[in-house]
């Protein structure tokens, strides 16, 4: 093909159109699959009990980007629930080895010990009863993870409360997941 000076410019302008056109097409097709993990996140979390955290919890996470239906978006609820126990764990660990208050201090050692606990019922019970597809009981797992939660604000430690609500709410939340994924 031989294209003489007088067609180059309309060669040119040829190319950048179509490279525009392909690039839109991407832009457009990144945007709708944007919007359909989006509207996955909000219609999952709109009957759980605190739909607006959970919600934003699930859309801060990167990971839920890849999810395209519940069993996804839950494998990732359930890898945020661990990661946040594990956080919350370590910020009571760390203000524990500073306490000088006798009571104060046996309360966080508390804390720590219940929320081993529902580090340990995710370990052992919700993962492999989620990864079996054993969705009832790995709800009732996520019950223990709460109920640990719960037992750390019951004792009256002012320490991280927004970060144990958090985990409350989080396994409550993914209870109700749970629930859906096995109806």
């Amino acid at each position: 093909m031989n294209i003489d000076g007088s067609h180059l410019p309309l060669f040119i302008f040829s190319i950048v159109i179509f490279l525009v056109l392909i690039v839109n097409q991407d832009s457009a097709s990144a945007i709708d699959y944007t919007n359909e993990v989006t509207d996955l996140i909000t219609k999952s979390c709109s009957g759980t009990d605190i739909p607006n955290i959970f919600e934003s919890i699930l859309k801060a996470d990167s990971r839920s980007k890849a999810a395209t239906d519940l069993k996804s978006l839950s494998s990732v609820g359930v890898d945020i629930l661990r990661e946040k126990i594990n956080e919350t764990i370590s910020l009571f660990a760390k203000s524990e080895k500073n306490m000088t208050d006798i009571i104060l201090k046996r309360n966080i050692e508390c804390c720590i010990k219940v929320l081993c606990e529902g580090y340990h019922a995710i370990e052992d019970g919700v993962i492999p009863h989620f990864e079996s597809g054993d969705y009832k009981d790995a709800e009732q797992d996520f019950y223990w993870c709460a109920s640990s939660a719960d037992s750390c604000q019951d004792l009256g430690t002012q320490f991280f409360s927004k970060e144990v609500e958090t985990l409350y709410n989080f396994s409550v939340d993914m209870m109700y997941f749970m629930d859906m994924l096995s109806s």
